[in-house]
């Protein structure tokens, strides 16, 4: 066994009996159960919000994936130059969202967890993350000022012309965006969601389905935030897995049974559904990062952007 990975759970109180590498980290078999020890590059105060608010969580009936303590008393171990962290083992395999039933378990526990967590008790980080959308302005301008320098030279690659067709579909979007994110509703709206908390990574890989019981894990990515962000996220990535069995209506009917939607929480969450992060993100990457040549993922990451763009916006027809 590795001796480092060893005395890392040791140091967590447990005794090491086998080791499995897998996607997620390091499953430990142990005298107490499957753990899972991860390496972590975060900082203690990222750490200490994280099991802030897992244990706020536990403190309110919710199951997540708890850090287990070191000999030390701390939600993480430093030994080695290496800091780790030890949770339970939780199996999360692809393929959750196809599950409809099961995808609206996950919308109603993700509920229960906003609403246990709002205008929470747990201390804000020192360095809050970005959330979506906050540097749109920038984004959108340094865009719009490429389509202008490219429509100058005349002279256009594939990419530059599905970059061109992409904007050109998405201009609305954009537009729309900034005139209500600038507003005074989504400005308090905003504002209001600092006493919040959102997941920030709502992906399958960090969902369990134990016969119909569902754990949300992994915060390790938390920050404040309005539980908006949080909806919009999972719901993008459920419309773009597949061929959604689901109305957007059903989702959100699971959603408000434990978790009341406003009026103008319903406008922010089709804005950013509508939202073209995607294209930004690759567009971006590629123009501002001076490319001699287009790497072939991403013109294929492009041309799936595009292709997919009709099916954000039928699915939010029902807002």
């Amino acid at each position: 066994m590795d001796s480092a990975i060893t005395s890392a759970v040791k140091g967590f109180n447990f005794k090491c009996k086998k080791i499995q590498k897998e996607k997620s980290g390091i499953v430990i078999a142990t005298d107490q159960g499957a753990k899972l020890l991860l390496r972590s590059r975060a900082c203690i105060d990222a750490i200490m919000y994280c099991h802030d608010v897992k244990e706020f969580l536990f403190d309110k009936g919710i199951i997540t994936d708890r850090f287990h303590l070191s000999a030390h008393g701390l939600p993480y171990l430093i030994t080695g130059g290496e800091t780790y962290l030890l949770t339970d083992y939780y199996n999360c395999p692809d393929g959750l969202f196809a599950d409809s039933a099961a995808f609206l378990a996950i919308i109603s526990e993700l509920a229960k967890i906003h609403s246990a967590l709002k205008f929470n008790t747990v201390s804000r980080p020192a360095q809050p993350r970005p959330l979506l959308g906050d540097e749109a302005d920038k984004s959108i301008g340094n865009l719009r000022a490429t389509r202008k320098k490219l429509l100058k030279t005349g002279r256009f690659t594939d990419f530059d012309m599905m970059f061109l067709k992409g904007l050109d579909f998405f201009g609305n979007s954009l537009d729309n965006w900034i005139q209500l994110n600038n507003g005074s509703e989504i400005m308090a709206l905003k504002a209001e969601g600092i006493a919040f908390v959102c997941h920030n990574l709502l992906k399958e890989e960090n969902i369990n389905n134990n016969n119909g019981k569902i754990t949300i894990i992994n915060f390790a990515e938390a920050s404040p935030g309005h539980y908006i962000y949080d909806l919009a996220y999972i719901i993008k990535r459920y419309i773009l897995s597949a061929p959604p069995a689901l109305s957007l209506h059903q989702i959100l009917e699971s959603y408000t049974t434990h978790n009341e939607i406003s009026r103008i929480e319903i406008k922010f969450l089709r804005e950013l559904l509508l939202f073209p992060d995607k294209f930004i993100k690759i567009a971006d990457s590629y123009y501002f990062k001076k490319r001699p040549f287009v790497p072939k993922a991403f013109s294929l990451r492009m041309e799936e952007i595009i292709r997919t763009k009709e099916d954000v916006v039928d699915f939010c027809a029902d807002l």
